[in-house]
């Protein structure tokens, strides 16, 4: 149990006079979901009280002066903070809560209830959002996710999670307990009152550059990791590497490489479909479905519509050794399975296939997940080296080149803009025509 303030008096009991013939104290701590409360305990001539009430907002701050006053009172022998809990029978434990719906029940219910009311890409970004929720507070009742349980998962999600991701699955809490009291399920949402939040100079210029502070990956730091990568010394890095290098070439969303099964590849005609995603957690089993199609339809791509990328010399040297692997004998086979030939799961490659890589390789991680990394690395060395913005947007899976130029292109220090030999390497890395050509011909164009 831990007790705030700085006197001593909130952690013994404090006597009252002789008339009053009584004593009490108090103190805080924090409860089992990290709301704060006061407790209060005090023995009244022959009757013992006690009572527990709520810090408004679980402010800490607010918490400390109400004890200081509480003692204060009962060392001059007022409890009537205590006496008023016993006129109105609350005495004892705070009572409980109505039960109500369980989070699990009610997300799953608002999910459903989205259909047709919004994108169907936007609801499946909700759904990758309420499915880390229910991991995580799926047992509780709505009705006992407090303030202080909300500050407790955005400390969790921080650990692990970029601060725009921790943001907007927050924000998708918030929508969820917000229509749960629309619904009559809940009286109030801890979102109902703004929280307060500590600003400072630090904080404030991290967020307002949060999009340049990005450093890609160097052309010797991406050269690294992909000769790791070709060298792989035990069953797990055999296993979980191939996926990890064909995310550094391609530039896709992980869960888009790691549902390729070898009918989506067509390595003599240079092709490739992105037509699923897997799920971050949970199973796909391509025996239970009648086709490839149902799949698809079962687990679309993030924007909702397939895409082809062009298989490109290092990527087609690496679908050639994984031939070798997976494709014999299990022609309709995933690409990149596991050691029971189902397909990989992401906190396994990410602690298997993608952290041993970068110890190796020397090469210190970025900003956010593993997968924007790479993808961030993907699209700022295409703009570097001189690529269509539109044939970039295509090849990584977004609708319009709006994201590539108003967001990627962020991220380019224009003090830092490497020398043409250092862009023609990288070109070359990735198998990207001559930045140099490409230059020349646009240059010929606008005069022509």
């Amino acid at each position: 149990m831990h007790f705030f303030g700085d006197d001593n008096r909130d952690r013994v009991m404090v006597p009252a006079s002789r008339e009053a013939g009584g004593m009490a104290k108090a103190w805080l701590a924090r409860g089992k979901r990290g709301e704060l409360i006061i407790h209060a305990k005090g023995r009244i001539g022959d009757q013992v009280l006690r009572r527990q009430k709520r810090v408004p907002d679980d402010d800490p701050e607010l918490g400390d002066e109400m004890i200081r006053q509480l003692n204060r009172d009962f060392l001059m022998s007022n409890f009537s903070w205590l006496t008023r809990a016993a006129e109105r029978a609350d005495i004892g434990p705070i009572p409980r809560r109505r039960r109500g719906p369980v989070f699990s029940e009610w997300a799953d219910r608002w999910l459903e209830d989205l259909k047709g009311e919004i994108e169907e890409s936007t609801r499946r970004n909700y759904k990758s959002h309420v499915e880390d929720l229910k991991r995580r507070m799926g047992k509780e009742t709505l009705a006992s996710i407090s303030l202080g349980a909300v500050k407790v998962l955005r400390k969790q999600l921080s650990s692990s999670l970029a601060a725009r991701t921790v943001q907007s699955r927050l924000g998708v809490l918030r929508l969820i307990l917000i229509d749960a009291r629309e619904d009559g399920l809940i009286d109030s949402t801890p979102f109902d009152s703004p929280s307060r939040t500590r600003r400072t100079k630090k904080g404030t210029a991290a967020t307002s550059t949060r999009r340049i502070t990005f450093q890609p990956y160097s052309f010797e730091e991406l050269a690294a990791l992909a000769k790791v990568l070709r060298q792989p010394r035990t069953p797990d890095e055999r296993r979980f590497f191939p996926l990890t290098e064909a995310l550094l070439y391609t530039g896709l969303r992980w869960a888009e490489p790691a549902a390729w099964v070898w009918p989506d590849l067509s390595i003599a005609g240079g092709r490739i479909e992105v037509l699923r995603t897997l799920p971050k957690h949970g199973v796909i089993r391509l025996e239970e479905f009648t086709s490839l199609e149902k799949v698809n339809e079962a687990f679309p791509p993030k924007t909702g519509t397939s895409w082809g990328i062009t298989v490109r010399r290092p990527l087609r040297e690496l679908l050639l050794r994984q031939r070798q692997v997976s494709y014999l004998g299990r022609e309709n086979g995933w690409v990149f399975p596991n050691s029971r030939k189902g397909h990989l799961h992401y906190p396994n490659w990410l602690r298997r296939g993608w952290e041993p890589a970068l110890r190796r390789a020397g090469v210190s991680p970025r900003a956010g997940d593993a997968q924007k990394s790479l993808r961030r690395t993907y699209v700022v060395s295409s703009l570097v080296c001189g690529r269509n913005p539109k044939e970039i947007s295509a090849e990584v899976g977004h609708t319009t080149s709006r994201m590539v130029l108003g967001v990627y292109d962020a991220f380019l220090d224009a003090s830092g803009w490497p020398a043409d030999h250092e862009r023609r390497k990288l070109a070359a890395f990735y198998g990207w025509p001559d930045p140099t050509v490409l230059a020349r011909e646009d240059a010929e164009e606008q005069q022509g």
